[in-house]
């Protein structure tokens, strides 16, 4: 099985005094099942940072 890279690009609004670390990981939660373990993500290595 071959992986193939890709990458998103969003655009997101957030109220005023929001934690800006919250949609990184709900992000990382998706894709990892868990923000709980070291980086690199063991699954798919990804950037989630705002």
């Amino acid at each position: 099985m071959s992986k193939e890279r890709f990458a998103h690009d969003g655009l997101l609004s957030m109220e005023p005094g929001a934690d800006d670390r919250a949609p990184g990981g709900v992000i990382t939660v998706a894709l990892c099942g868990s923000w709980e373990h070291e980086p690199p993500c063991p699954l798919a290595p990804h950037h989630t940072r705002a």
